[in-house]
């Protein structure tokens, strides 16, 4: 019987979506940072580094939801 397919969450659609914004280099780095090879490592990763930034220049972390997803939408549109 086949499987349905569940469509991916808003964090993980992002995820998939900054991955593919990243060169082979930033890709490599991140996975580093990560200490896997798993994407969603390298994602968690990211998150956890900029939700650090974040902190320290005092933004809260709905705007820092709100920041991803309007940088997600302008590569987007901007075709990355």
């Amino acid at each position: 019987m086949p499987t349905e397919e569940r469509k991916p969450t808003t964090d993980e659609a992002m995820g998939m979506a900054w991955w593919n914004s990243l060169s082979e280099d930033n890709r490599s780095a991140w996975a580093a940072k990560a200490g896997t090879g798993v994407v969603a490592d390298a994602w968690a990763a990211f998150k956890s580094s900029v939700k650090s930034d974040v902190r320290q220049v005092g933004m809260n972390l709905g705007d820092l939801n709100g920041f991803m997803t309007r940088s997600m939408t302008i590569g987007r549109k901007r075709g990355g």
